[in-house]
């Protein structure tokens, strides 16, 4: 971490006031930013995102504090590993204690999970999961990607009507 300029105490602090001037530039047309880590006066950034009011922010991780943060000032949870079911009633607890919405959760999909943990992912609240691809050359990613698509189809679906209610 100190490699890249950044204090591993400060860590957090730091990726969260990165955040908040991201919001800034991609919300306001002459943005500017003064923060402790974070500071840059009138400035111009163009194009916008296309997403309003700006692309999603996932905090990934699942450390003890993660899911306090991810309710503070992010958009949804991507966790890396651990206990990803277990932890999501205490997202939705979380975010609850402090008036938020349901926070949207994104998974791994794992090489032989399967139906099996789909199923046990959708149950648990999981809105979207992502599946790697072997960058093993063109061949072998298409097979896996058809491997992939064939594996979610009969879930895309339901997902898709619910998004058009």
């Amino acid at each position: 971490m100190a490699d890249h300029g950044t204090d591993f105490k400060s860590r957090n602090k730091v990726m969260r006031e990165r955040i908040e001037a991201m919001r800034v530039i991609w919300t306001q047309t002459r943005p500017e930013f003064h923060g402790e880590f974070v500071r840059f006066g009138p400035m111009m950034s163009w194009p916008k995102p296309v997403q309003k009011p700006h692309p999603p922010v996932l905090l990934g991780g699942n450390g003890p504090n993660t899911l306090k943060r991810v309710v503070r000032y992010a958009d949804g949870w991507m966790p890396n590993r651990g206990d990803i079911v277990g932890r999501i009633p205490e997202l939705h607890r979380l975010a609850e204690e402090t008036g938020r919405g349901p926070v949207p959760v994104t998974a791994y999909g794992s090489e032989g999970g399967g139906a099996a943990e789909i199923e046990r992912y959708l149950d648990a609240g999981v809105e979207r999961m992502i599946y790697y691809v072997p960058a093993d050359g063109r061949d072998a990613a298409l097979r896996k990607l058809e491997h992939w698509t064939e594996l979610v189809q009969p879930y895309a679906e339901p997902v898709a009507a619910r998004a058009a209610m």
